[in-house]
């Protein structure tokens, strides 16, 4: 062996380079510890005697001293060490095959001129987050994982979790991602993200996939994806479409919530609706939205049905005054008017109209014909000839069924004027029958004078039938009365002659 001597001139040895009687390597010691060892297979050891790869680095004292420290060759904290990785067949000669160094105090383990795999100074790690050296370098988060590569237009895949078992696969097989957190207390499971197969015929695989998160303490499935059919479920563990909502804590909270996507009341959620055959991309074929509080359906762009924050429904308009308004004519299956109730037991203060005063003031109306001129309300009023009254006219007669609206028009509903109709005709009904009542005691008076004339005519045809006979009888009595004088005459001539 060869004895190495401080420069001092002291006689004990402070390194000595031998080879052990027992073997045929060649070591370094200080004299009571061998530190290096070259054995004659070419193998090297440092801090162990009995290496087994090319270069094994052995902590033996169990100190806190680093096995191996690579340092930079460089002053300042850019360039740090460096220890380059290549096989046989790559080695280049640029030692750029594979690399670990430390670079602005970032530790980074890469390929040629790439960082494939970094740790921050503040513990963070990214895979793939540095992609040309001394650029990029910085993961945000405690793992960021990334990609680099000259695609545009297409999906690639970043990260992969596998599950390969030993045995025979089977239904439930999958893999996880856990997610833990520490509570009051423990590190502990707070959420996770399962793939499993249901069929696990290679081929004809069929996946879910379940979200879970700690409700109350237990982890629970809150949303399913069902590769089968394709359904998603939240809430519920057997959808039955392609999206089912279910509620099951039963706590009275919102089955679904959709919020805008700006700040203040102006824009609110909306769903977008429509047929395969009718998408045409836009989205615009039916819109559930909320603008400004209110609730709207509309079509294509038009508006069509408005619930407002107050409670009014419109259709086919923006309410402003009444609960319901509708812009343009309404019907239903059946005939009829819509029914409301006018239960006595549901009113107080009941009385009964002054029929003739009601009559009077009906009367007051005026009917009129007329065509609308509405440039200011913005409802779709009918073009045609119309029949009605003007609420003007109505306000002088029935002052308290014409009221303003929220525009500062009058506005009245016909269908109250039911029963003042029912009051005009009971009015009209009593002057008819009083009429009648004097048709009919007048037509009595003259049947009874008719009678009595009647009676009059009949004893003047009497008296007069008597009366002839009277004069008949007096006129046969006067002519034989006339016979004998006219006798005596001629017998007194008769006489007078013989006498003569």
């Amino acid at each position: 062996g060869i004895e190495l001597l401080n420069s001092g001139g002291a006689t004990a040895a402070e390194w000595d380079l031998y080879i052990p009687s027992s073997s045929t390597d060649f070591r370094v010691s200080n004299g009571t510890t061998d530190h290096v060892t070259i054995q004659n297979d070419g193998d090297v050891g440092i801090g162990t005697t009995s290496p087994s790869s090319l270069l094994q680095v052995g902590e033996t004292d169990n100190a806190s001293n680093s096995a191996i420290t690579v340092a930079g060759n460089g002053t300042g904290s850019q360039e740090g060490g460096e220890l380059r990785l290549a096989t046989a067949a790559d080695y280049d000669g640029t030692y750029d095959n594979y690399r670990l160094d430390v670079y602005e105090d970032y530790f980074r383990i890469g390929r040629q001129s790439k960082s494939d795999f970094l740790i921050k100074s503040n513990g963070y790690c990214g895979i793939g987050s540095d992609n040309t050296i001394g650029t990029n370098m910085s993961p945000a988060t405690p793992l960021e994982v990334s990609n680099y590569n000259a695609t545009t237009n297409s999906v690639v895949d970043i990260f992969t979790l596998s599950q390969v078992t030993s045995g025979t696969p089977a239904a439930g097989i999958g893999a996880g991602l856990i997610f833990e957190i520490q509570d009051g207390g423990n590190i502990e499971e707070q959420g996770r993200i399962n793939v499993e197969l249901d069929d696990v015929t290679n081929g004809s695989e069929d996946a879910t996939m379940t979200f879970d998160i700690n409700k109350n303490g237990t982890i629970t499935e809150v949303m399913r994806i069902d590769g089968t059919q394709g359904y998603v479920g939240i809430g519920t563990s057997s959808p039955s479409t392609l999206l089912q909502v279910g509620e099951t804590d039963n706590g009275g909270n919102a089955t679904i919530t959709i919020a805008g996507n700006t700040t203040g009341s102006g824009e609110g959620g909306e769903l977008r609706l429509a047929t395969a055959a009718d998408f045409d991309g836009t989205y615009e074929n039916y819109v559930i939205d909320v603008i400004n509080d209110d609730l709207r359906i509309r079509r294509a762009g038009i508006t069509d049905l408005i619930l407002t924050n107050d409670g009014y429904f419109g259709i086919g308009r923006t309410p402003t005054t009444n609960i319901l308004e509708i812009n343009g004519d309404a019907s239903k299956t059946s005939a009829g008017d819509w029914s409301a109730n006018s239960d006595a037991r549901l009113k107080k203060d009941i009385q009964e109209m002054d029929s003739q005063e009601i009559l009077n003031k009906m009367l007051r109306l005026k009917g009129i014909t007329y065509l609308w001129n509405d440039t200011v309300t913005g409802n779709n009023r009918p073009t045609e000839l119309q029949y009605g009254f003007t609420a003007q006219n109505i306000q002088e007669v029935f002052p308290l069924l014409v009221e303003e609206d929220n525009l500062g028009y009058l506005q009245t509903a016909y269908g109250t004027y039911d029963a003042m109709y029912v009051e005009s005709m009971r009015a009209l009904q009593q002057q008819i029958d009083e009429q009648q009542a004097i048709i009919q005691a007048q037509k009595k008076e003259n049947e009874s004078q008719k009678a009595e004339i009647e009676s009059l005519k009949a004893e003047a045809s009497n008296s007069s039938a008597e009366t002839n006979q009277k004069l008949d009888a007096n006129t046969a009595e006067i002519e034989k009365l006339k016979a004998q004088l006219n006798a005596l005459l001629q017998a007194q001539t008769a006489t007078v002659s013989v006498q003569k």
